[in-house]
């Protein structure tokens, strides 16, 4: 078994933010697999700075918030028979930022596997750019033809005018 989740997610305050969180496991996923998603606050003076608290258990195909401060924010928004576990935060508060992780119990496999996401609630504007995407071999190989072509064809140009003055 294995389980995925995004290094760290970035949403403005106010806002939905989406935690992805899946797993693989060649053993069969039944009723008895749980998931917990744990959290601790960034803020040291925040009620979650010491250590990891349960905030949601997902078992048996339905999810329990663990804590009142997460009861109407935090939703479980995965495709279970899918192995996505992911979860919803809305709104998003500044004091979310912290670390979240994501524990996949499988009986079957007799593991636990947790990952880890940093998550970062942030002011309006202060979300990064994001870079566009790299282009790949064959897009730059079709993009270089067309500007040989249109060369070739200046040129052709140019030259059939050269030789009629000529």
């Amino acid at each position: 078994m294995d389980a995925r989740a995004d290094a760290e997610v970035m949403v403005v305050n106010g806002s939905s933010g989406t935690l992805p969180c899946s797993f693989t496991s060649n053993q069969v996923v039944s009723g008895s697999t749980r998931v917990i998603w744990s959290f601790q606050s960034s803020q040291p003076d925040h009620t979650f700075s010491n250590g990891y608290k349960e905030i949601l258990l997902f078992e048996n195909g339905r999810s329990f918030p663990a804590v009142a401060e997460f009861k109407d924010r935090l939703r479980f928004i995965g495709n279970f028979s899918e192995r996505d576990v992911s979860v919803q935060l809305s709104p998003a508060r500044f004091g979310d930022s912290g670390s979240y992780v994501c524990s996949v119990f499988n009986l079957r496999d007799q593991l636990v596997k947790r990952v880890k996401t940093e998550l970062r609630v942030v002011r309006r504007g202060e979300l990064p750019m994001t870079p566009p995407p790299a282009e790949s071999p064959t897009t730059l190989l079709v993009l270089t033809s067309i500007g040989v072509v249109i060369i070739v064809i200046i040129a052709a140009v140019v030259l059939m005018i050269y030789c009629r003055r000529g």
